[in-house]
């Protein structure tokens, strides 16, 4: 009893060693990097996730007079794009050459310092899917609605992310547009993640849709627009022999950024059969996102 006891404490420390060692790995590729060349770095993965968060808002824009209550499982998946996949140096630290690989690419580049020294870019992660699902959850009252996303336990890297979005739809024609032969829901979100302590993000979608309801089956198109704000934190090891000067010094970094602003693009439908609602949308983007879920109203 005693043995079985001893192999699985080992086997639980040595699990607790893969573990550690797998969740350190993101900070330990952040600090190869100096604060200039950190965030087109990190860039295509905020994107994904931002494109990810603004992606699946609705799934009709007629909003009811009526109290309406909606709970909604919907899943995305993303293929990133090859030119998200590398970046350009930006040479600050004394570093020239050609471009190297994202936190969504593969192998980082190696280059020569002034001094013949050597470089290495941080590898990325090799991705080419992302997917993952959210619940959204939503209440309309008088041609409005509030929305909340929500999408657990989801990882990148080892780390884990927590992503939420959150904002409001009005069905604008039942007050200004009587005429307009269309539903128009004009909305504003906040949509919020953070990958463990290292990168924090904010982004605000704007977005205008126009749709028809024909008995059970909706069709609509979005139009939103994206601005990006976020800060990364983490620290340098310093490399007194590394090729780049802003490497050499042990040091801790904090750097906000502002995303480049971009319009997304949406085409969805939904199905209305008996009490549920099936609904599928595709968004196009620096990533387009494809989303489909089952969705009930109360």
């Amino acid at each position: 009893m005693h043995r079985i006891a001893r192999n699985l404490k080992l086997f639980l420390f040595i699990i607790f060693l893969i573990q550690s060692q797998a969740f350190s790995q993101l900070g330990k590729n952040l600090g190869m990097l100096d604060e200039y060349d950190v965030i087109p770095y990190l860039k295509p993965i905020i994107t994904a996730l931002s494109n990810a968060s603004l992606s699946g808002t609705g799934f009709k824009t007629e909003i009811d007079k009526e109290l309406v209550i909606s709970v909604a499982i919907k899943g995305f998946a993303m293929y990133p794009t090859g030119s998200e996949k590398m970046f350009n140096p930006s040479g600050n630290g004394g570093i020239s050459g050609g471009g190297t690989t994202s936190i969504l690419g593969k192998t980082g580049s190696v280059f020569s310092g002034p001094s013949n020294q050597k470089y290495t870019y941080p590898d990325g992660y090799d991705v080419n899917l992302l997917s993952h699902f959210f619940i959204y959850l939503a209440a309309a009252y008088e041609h409005t609605e509030i929305f909340l996303k929500v999408f657990p336990q989801m990882s990148f890297a080892n780390e884990s992310i927590l992503l939420t979005s959150v904002g409001i739809r009005a069905n604008v024609n039942e007050y200004f547009f009587k005429r307009f032969p269309f539903d128009m829901t004009l909305g504003i979100s906040s949509n919020n993640f953070s990958i463990s302590n290292y990168v924090k993000s904010t982004n605000f979608g704007l977005s205008a849709q126009v749709g028809e309801t024909y008995g059970k089956l909706s069709l609509y198109g979005n139009v939103q627009y994206e601005i990006t704000r976020g800060s990364v934190n983490y620290s340098i090891n310093g490399d007194p022999n590394s090729a780049n000067a802003l490497l050499r010094v042990s040091r801790n970094v904090s750097k906000s950024f502002e995303g480049k602003n971009a319009l997304l693009t949406s085409l969805g439908m939904s199905l209305k059969y008996s009490m549920f609602i099936l609904c599928g949308e595709y968004t196009i983007a620096k990533n387009s996102v494809m989303t489909a879920g089952v969705l009930v109203t109360f």
